[in-house]
């Protein structure tokens, strides 16, 4: 299908079926909520695709024998004919010329190291390749995308072997509490906190959340 085409597909999709679509062509999971962004990263690794997929080689012709020079036979000498002695009983036929050997034509070669072609390989097969190659599974079935992580692996141009586990800043879930201000209250907050101290702007609002706790007869330890 022409990248045209499905760039314009893209254009009807909700944000899921966008993850669900970079998911299959780049070859990794995402959460990003950004259309565009998504959009341009699919565009890039379509690109990428057929940039990589190279056109097939022609096989080499087979190089032509080489000629053999023409023996001239050598003309029998009547003078030494006459002198030679008569062999008696069965003639003898006269031994015949060697025929030079003939190199076989050269076939055409096969792919890297005897094996298949990654554009003769199947999805699984390429799967199986992905893991040798890259050093790390991956869940897409794209074959265009896993063709062309292989080859990047090949020639250095992408990193191999397992990611690193992102560490977690902490085992609690975390949920972050949005405020928005007009920006001359974030100023005066702001000189406030450092002309009394405090380290940084979340201290100050800890503390605020805490005051505010105790005041309504709530407790605040939990905020220590």
């Amino acid at each position: 299908m022409n990248l045209d085409t499905i760039m314009k597909n893209l254009d009807t999709m909700r944000l899921p079926e966008l993850q669900a679509k970079y998911q299959e062509v780049v070859g990794t999971e995402t959460r990003a909520p950004n259309k565009t962004f998504l959009k341009r990263k699919i565009r890039e690794a379509l690109e990428a695709q057929q940039e990589a997929t190279p056109e097939p080689e022609p096989a080499p012709e087979p190089e032509p024998a080489p000629e053999q020079p023409a023996e001239t036979e050598a003309q029998p000498d009547p003078v030494a004919q006459s002198k030679a002695p008569k062999a008696k009983g069965r003639r003898l036929a006269p031994p015949r010329p060697q025929q030079a050997d003939t190199p076989n034509p050269p076939t055409a070669k096969s792919d890297a190291a005897g094996g298949q072609k990654l554009k003769d390989l199947d999805v699984p097969a390429l799967q199986t390749k992905y893991v040798e190659v890259v050093g790390r599974p991956t869940k897409s079935s794209d074959k265009n995308y896993l063709m062309w992580k292989i080859r990047q692996a090949q020639q250095g141009k992408v990193p191999v072997g397992p990611r690193e586990s992102r560490k977690k800043a902490s085992d609690e879930e975390q949920k972050v509490l949005a405020m928005r201000f007009p920006k001359h209250v974030v100023d005066a907050i702001d000189e406030a906190w450092r002309r009394h101290g405090k380290k940084n702007r979340k201290e100050m609002i800890r503390e605020a959340f805490a005051m505010w706790m105790q005041s309504h007869g709530e407790d605040a330890g939990f905020l220590d």
